[in-house]
This record gives structure tokens, C-alpha cells and sequence, in this order.
């Protein structure tokens, strides 16, 4: 049995996440947003948010109230002289199965530097927990710096977990 995803596959599922992702951000529809932040003074500090991951309905189930699995989080800090940005992210699953698949799609963006960016962190996995961190640039230290995480998370009983988290680094 071949269970390598085709290409195909891959652009699909990275082209619903995408359209997914640049929709919500516009909309302002993120299943959380992050919490006011003041303006920075001498330092800037990196808040954590963590949304829950829940079980995707199947077919014909589209009233279902959904089925938490775990949370996905998001992270951003300041690295560096202020060009880049350290992005932590990540899930862990608590309803007793573990990961075998994971495709996250990390969507970064500064938009007083016209940044926006996006990468992809895919691949088999046999695991509860999940986390990662990656060293992005984002221009010059000027203007807030949103980073959104898509998750598609497969697990042991071939169900699937998804989630989206959002969060935000305001620069002085």
C-alpha cells in the first residue's frame, strides 16, 4: 500500500490551507485572536496562544458539534537586532491517540515591511507532542508582526485534528 501523498495531494491540501488561512486573517475570523498588547517599552514579551484542536466531522456532519483532540499553539519574539522574529509553534494531542501526520502551514507577515511569507512543516510523526521553532525575517523593527498556524493533524485511528491559532509582536 502506497502511503506516500501524491503532489497533487500536497498542493491541494496546501491550497485549502492557504485560501483558508489569507480568508480568516482578512475576515478577522480566527477561532482566537491575541490579547490587547500595550506598546513595547525597552523590551518586548512573547505571549503564547494555544487554541484547541478539534476532530473533524466526516461527511454529512456538518451540524456536529466538534470533538476537542488537543491545542495548537503559536509563539512569536524578537531575535536578533530586530530583523528577524523567533517563531515557536506546535500541538499536542490529549484524547489518548497519537500523531502519525502533521501539515502545519505557518503564514508570518509584517505589513509595514510588505513581508508575507508562509513555509510548510509536514511529514509522518509518531507522537502526543509536537513543537518547533524557526528563525524568520521580518524587515526592520517597525510595525506589528503577525505569524497564523494552520494544522491538519492525522491520528493514530486515521481521524484528523485541525486548527487555526493567530498571534501578534507589536515593534515600537
Amino acid at each position: 500500500m502506497n502511503t506516500k501523498p501524491t503532489p497533487f495531494a500536497r498542493r491541494a491540501v496546501r491550497a485549502v490551507v492557504t485560501f483558508l488561512l489569507t480568508l480568516a486573517t482578512v475576515a478577522g475570523v480566527l477561532l482566537t485572536s491575541a490579547p490587547a498588547q500595550a506598546a513595547p517599552t525597552a523590551s518586548v514579551k512573547p505571549t503564547r496562544i494555544s487554541v484547541p484542536l478539534v476532530v473533524k466531522p466526516g461527511n454529512g456532519a456538518a451540524n456536529a458539534v466538534p470533538e476537542p483532540c488537543g491545542t495548537l499553539f503559536i509563539t512569536i519574539a524578537p531575535e536578533g537586532l530586530g530583523q528577524q522574529a523567533r517563531l515557536f509553534y506546535g500541538f499536542s494531542i490529549t484524547i489518548g491517540r497519537r500523531a502519525v501526520y502533521r501539515n502545519l502551514l505557518v503564514r508570518y507577515s509584517n505589513e509595514a515591511n510588505n513581508v508575507d511569507k508562509t513555509f510548510e512543516d509536514t511529514g509522518y510523526m509518531f507522537s502526543f507532542v509536537y513543537d518547533k521553532e524557526r528563525v524568520v525575517v521580518t524587515g526592520i523593527p517597525l510595525g506589528t508582526i503577525i505569524a497564523t498556524i494552520g494544522a491538519s493533524v492525522v491520528l493514530t485511528d486515521f481521524s484528523e485534528c485541525i486548527g487555526i491559532a493567530s498571534n501578534t509582536l507589536p515593534f515600537p
